[in-house]
């Protein structure tokens, strides 16, 4: 009797339809030629979904997708990369894919990361670029010293457009979150309860940096609070906490506001990233 194994009219086949997916996905990005993240280059987008991979200095470090509109996620990237040292803007590119809604269920962006993992991969989808705010309870967390807000911190010294005039406590607050590169999170309903508020005054520079902005906001508010800079976000709290992450913080005091350097400590870098499938991926 002859085997099937030996038998030349009969094979095995295994269907890949997801590994075939993604080398049709990675042959069209292929094709195309980076060009630079900024609003010239995302002006000739059309508002659809689709894929997209960003090249820090040609590699690729990033590969997302868009659920509704490519220009308006990839300038929520141009937003955040505009508020981070350690690297320059426009040694940033990118590509991307207009996907159709029913592909968008097959994950192509997961498909990728996978395919590329061997070939260099794309750091920057395990390494925290994608996050959002984590959270009060991550605040003290340790951060790897190849997470993205360790490699490319906040900047400090970014500046803010406000109105000149006269700014409660409460208004400042709002108007610089809104306008802030990264974000600052704070008490709210603590500041906004209230009922002497000190007045801020900006009457003679329209613009003012986070270090600048810091002085004002904690010498209007009483002693005990805290602002503090940790590697990507600001965070003001009534509090007294020495973060081992924070880059600085500033502190309200009966001698008038202070300014520490923060010990800015990282652990080493993880020795393996898990794939895609084997946890969570950075919000996209």
């Amino acid at each position: 009797m002859i085997s099937s194994q030996s038998f030349g009219a009969a094979a095995d086949f295994k269907l890949s339809v997801t590994q075939a997916l993604a080398d049709q996905l990675a042959q069209r990005l292929a094709a195309l030629h980076p060009a630079p993240l900024s609003e010239a280059s995302l002006g000739h987008l059309e508002n659809r979904p689709g894929v997209y991979e960003l090249f820090l200095g040609g590699q690729r470090v990033y590969v997302g997708k868009a659920s509704n509109s490519l220009p308006t996620r990839l300038r929520n990237h141009v937003r955040k990369l505009s508020g981070r040292t350690g690297l320059l803007r426009a040694e940033v590119s990118f590509i991307c894919l207009y996907v159709d809604e029913d592909l968008e269920a097959a994950a192509p962006e997961t498909l990728l990361i996978k395919k590329y993992r061997g070939a260099g991969g794309a750091p920057w989808n395990t390494n925290g670029f994608g996050n959002n705010d984590p959270g009060r309870r991550r605040d003290t967390s340790q951060i790897a010293a190849d997470h993205f807000d360790a490699l490319y911190p906040i900047n400090l010294d970014a500046m803010v457009e406000l109105a000149p005039g006269v700014w409660r406590v409460d208004e400042l607050l709002a108007e610089v979150k809104g306008k802030l590169p990264y974000n600052l999170r704070y008490e709210r309903a603590t500041i906004a309860s209230r009922q002497d508020q000190q007045a801020l005054i900006h009457a003679d520079s329209p613009t003012l940096s986070v270090r600048q902005l810091a002085g004002l906001i904690l010498g209007a508010l009483p002693v005990g609070w805290q602002l503090t800079a940790l590697p990507g976000y600001l965070i003001l709290y009534r509090e007294t906490i020495d973060y081992e992450t924070a880059l600085v913080w500033w502190r309200s005091t009966p001698a008038g506001v202070l300014e520490t350097a923060g010990p800015a400590h990282t652990t080493p870098p993880a020795d393996d990233q898990p794939l895609p499938n084997e946890a969570p991926l950075a919000p996209s």
